[in-house]
């Protein structure tokens, strides 16, 4: 692979993760004059999610590390630390309270400072950051996004092979929950991105490429997948990378446009297979938003400065500067 194209797969996949019903959750202190959360140095966020403690956890693309925010802090701890439980990439984030568990993607594009490792689901004890399992995507491809149900299904993206995964409670690794259709490669090769749940009955998906529509799928009330379709949008919808449920028939969606002028954080509202958009912010102040997470009435957000990163091969990140400064944003919902 060049490192061109290297370099817009990348551009292309980062993403984030979802669950179907936010819990409860305590936001950190917020004042007119403090709007950001400081994280670790070189961290190049990549997503962003809250427990109903009001805590809230980052992973890192580049760390291979997990940052946790407590309530009160200014400033996100390393909670797991870099390559713990073989973790590379971190990219989606999903917690699960009900079995302790703090679920996280872990993918390798040579980009992480974290030993190589096959991308797989890893697991991950929510109180000590401590590592309980890990599950390999079967034959191979690429751990990206997540969105977990009531009932502790968590339904996973691959964004090599077309294809959705899913875990259930009884599990002993993942299996194949939909493949192929609608969920087939783009122009650049790679398939899908982010996820999301409205209940426990339909799937929100994003492709890799740029697309006017996302994918839904509905849940059968026996778990299988019912027939995908396209929600069309107004507009080109520009590298869609985190989807996050607000209420009924509205997501608030990420386009990390790496490279490009027309990132944004953007309000859907879905009816049928037709959705209308509202801009809550352009690329001035959400100029690379990789994730988000919804607490309360607000949306905090990630810079994640991919930009940056991409523009060195893997084996030229010698070169790349050092001290870098990352926090978490936030923006008020209409």
């Amino acid at each position: 692979m060049t490192s061109s194209r290297l370099s817009l797969l990348l551009a292309a996949v980062l993403t984030a993760a979802t669950v179907s019903a936010a819990p409860a959750v305590t936001p950190p202190p917020q004042t007119d004059l403090a709007r950001q959360w400081g994280l670790p140095d070189d961290f190049y966020p990549e997503s962003i999610t809250a427990d109903s403690r009001g805590n809230v956890y980052v992973s890192s693309f580049r760390q291979g590390a997990v940052a946790r925010l407590l309530p009160g802090q200014q400033q996100a701890q390393v909670f797991i630390p870099s390559g713990s439980n073989g973790l590379v990439s971190a990219q989606g984030l999903v917690v699960d309270e009900a079995r302790n568990t703090l679920w996280v993607c872990s993918g390798d594009f040579g980009y992480s400072t974290a030993a190589p490792a096959a991308s797989a689901l890893k697991r991950f004890d929510l109180q000590t950051g401590a590592p309980m399992a890990s599950y390999p995507l079967p034959g191979g491809g690429y751990c990206n996004d997540m969105a977990l149900d009531s009932k502790g299904t968590l339904y996973i993206t691959d964004s090599i092979q077309p294809r959705i995964l899913r875990w259930r409670s009884h599990s002993a690794g993942l299996e194949v929950w939909a493949q192929g259709g609608v969920l087939a490669a783009g122009r650049s090769g790679l398939t899908l991105n982010g996820i999301a749940l409205d209940g426990d009955d339909t799937l929100y998906l994003s492709k890799v490429d740029a697309e006017n529509y996302l994918v839904q799928i509905p849940v059968n009330a026996d778990g299988t997948a019912g027939q995908p379709s396209q929600v069309q949008f107004p507009r080109t919808l520009q590298r869609v990378d985190g989807l996050r449920r607000l209420t009924h028939g509205q997501l608030v969606f990420f386009e990390n446009d790496v490279g490009g002028p027309q990132s944004a954080i953007s309000l859907a509202r879905i009816t049928g297979e037709t959705a209308t958009v509202q801009t809550l912010a352009d690329a001035r102040t959400a100029p690379t938003p990789s994730s988000g997470t919804i607490v309360g009435k607000r949306v905090y957000y990630l810079n994640s400065k991919f930009s940056q990163l991409l523009a060195y091969p893997p084996q030229q990140l010698h070169q790349l500067p050092v001290g870098v400064p990352f926090s978490i944003q936030v923006l008020d919902l209409p």
